[in-house]
């Protein structure tokens, strides 16, 4: 049993939750939608008794102009918890990023996650214009696009690279509830 609530107290009333053992690799994972909860309680049932990692998400609908800045919470279950487990998910922030040669222009990007936490978070940007969403770190030709997970507030980095430029690490801070933007200028390899 498990409860989500907002770093307010409000209650989350519909989530995603991922079962992994607390050894196991990604491809060991159990993932649930569960249905809507009044209270922001819910009860998983048939998940072994084992120490398991427990990955909780908002799951609601992401609507254009309205983000979702609840940021996904990953806790540590041990074996034979009987009590109500409390997930809090804190208020996220969004990034914008902007990629540009010396000169000016847009440049089609490829971007990875640095440091810590950085296997949890896909690679997910929606470019500017017709709304494109990439999994695998592309930023289109218009070399804008948006992060569509919210991401947790502090400093986070990136690693930007495109074809006949020299790659940057930007590093840059994130506060809860904000759209940070990004500008990265690669220099000419």
């Amino acid at each position: 049993r498990f409860r989500v609530v907002t770093e307010l107290g409000e209650p989350v009333l519909l989530v995603s939750a991922v079962f992994r053992l607390a050894a196991a690799t990604d491809s060991n994972a159990i993932s649930i939608n569960l249905p809507s909860s009044r209270d922001g309680r819910f009860v998983a049932r048939s998940v072994p008794n084992d120490p398991i990692r427990l990955l909780v998400s908002f799951a609601g609908n992401r609507i254009a102009g309205a983000p979702n800045w609840l940021v996904p919470c990953e806790v540590e279950v041990p074996p034979d918890f009987e009590e109500e487990l409390a997930v809090v998910l804190q208020l996220g922030g969004l990034v914008e990023l902007q990629v540009t040669s010396p000169a000016g222009g847009p440049l089609p990007a490829h971007c990875k996650w640095l440091g810590e936490g950085s296997r949890l978070m896909p690679t997910r940007w929606m470019e500017e214009g017709p709304p494109i969403i990439d999994y695998d770190g592309w930023i289109g030709p218009h070399g804008r696009a948006t992060y569509v997970n919210p991401l947790a507030p502090g400093l986070h980095k990136l690693e930007v690279s495109c074809d006949g430029y020299a790659a940057r690490q930007v590093e840059f801070d994130v506060r809860g509830g904000e759209t940070t933007v990004v500008q990265v200028t690669l220099p000419v390899n």
